[in-house]
C-alpha cells in the first residue's frame, strides 16, 4: 500500500514538473512573437510574462489534491496487522481477536471496529458475530464522519461489510440444512425400526 502511494505520489510530480517545462517555452514563444509584431515591445512582454507564473502556480494544485490523505497510513497499518495475523499460530489468533475485541469495546472507534472485522474475516466464521459486525459496519457507513475524517476506512469497511455479512447468511443457509437433513436421517430411521418389527419372523 504504502509502495502504491508513493509511486502515484512520484508520477504526479514528474507529471507536474513535465508541466511546468512546457509552460516556460510557451511563454518564450509569446513574448517573442509579441515582440515582433507589436510595435511597443516595452508594455506588451510585460504582460505576457507575468503569465506563465500565475499558471505555474495554480497547475500543481489541482493534481496534488489526488494524492492519498496522511489518514491512508491507518488502512496500510490495519493490512499488516491483518498479514502478521495470517501469518501466526491459532493461539496467537486468539489472543490478538481477543485482543481487537477489548479495543473495540474501550475505544468504540471506527477504526477499532475495522481492526476486529479485519481479522474476524480471517478467522473461522461465527454466524452471529459475523452478522452483528456486518451491521455495525453499516451503520458505520451511513454515518456523516464517513465521508470526511474516517473516508479512507470506507471501501475497507464495505469490503468488510459485504463479506461479512454473506458469510454470516451463507452460515445460516448451512445450519438450517444440516437441521433439515438430520431430520430426514431421524424419520429414516423410524421407518426403518417400523419395518424390522412389523417383518414376522423368519421361518424354521
Amino acid at each position: 500500500m504504502m509502495h502504491i502511494e508513493r509511486a502515484l505520489a512520484a508520477s504526479l510530480l514528474a507529471a507536474l514538473v513535465s508541466a511546468c517545462a512546457a509552460l516556460h517555452p510557451h511563454g518564450n514563444t509569446q513574448s517573442t512573437t509579441a515582440t515582433e509584431s507589436e510595435p511597443q515591445p516595452v508594455t506588451t512582454p510585460s504582460a505576457e510574462m507575468d503569465t506563465p507564473p500565475t499558471r505555474g502556480t495554480q497547475i500543481p494544485s489541482e493534481p496534488l489534491t489526488e494524492i492519498p490523505a496522511p489518514e491512508s497510513a491507518r488502512v496500510a497499518d490495519l493490512l499488516r496487522e491483518a498479514a502478521d495475523y495470517g501469518a501466526s499460530s491459532p493461539e496467537e489468533q486468539r489472543a490478538a481477536i481477543d485482543g481487537a475485541g477489548i479495543r473495540l469495546g474501550n475505544e468504540q472507534t471506527p477504526q477499532a471496529l475495522v481492526r476486529f472485522a479485519l481479522l474476524l474475516s480471517l478467522s473461522d466464521a461465527n454466524r452471529q458475530l459475523d452478522i452483528d459486525t456486518s451491521s455495525r459496519l453499516l451503520d458505520l457507513l451511513t454515518q456523516p464522519s464517513a465521508e470526511s475524517t474516517d473516508a479512507d476506512l470506507v471501501p475497507l469497511a464495505q469490503l468488510l461489510a459485504h463479506t461479512l455479512g454473506e458469510r454470516g447468511r451463507l452460515s445460516a443457509q448451512n445450519s438450517e440444512l444440516t437441521r433439515k437433513l438430520n431430520q430426514l436421517k431421524a424419520i429414516e430411521r423410524q421407518l426403518g425400526d417400523r419395518d424390522g418389527t412389523d417383518m414376522p419372523p423368519p421361518s424354521p
